[in-house]
């Protein structure tokens, strides 16, 4: 078994106007499309300002 630990830098202005649903479809998002091209159980994405 095989997980993934992914940290997304996001700007910090698009972060502070993103709602919670905007920024979990972004991390949704990412972590099906890194499950879809590796033999990958499960993957923990954040979502982090910069």
């Amino acid at each position: 078994m095989i997980l993934v630990d992914i940290q997304s830098n996001m700007d910090a202005n698009a972060t502070v106007n993103a709602t919670v649903k905007v920024k979990h479809d972004l991390a949704f998002g990412t972590a099906k499309r890194v499950i879809a091209k590796m033999p990958i159980s499960n993957v923990l994405t954040h979502i982090d300002p910069v």
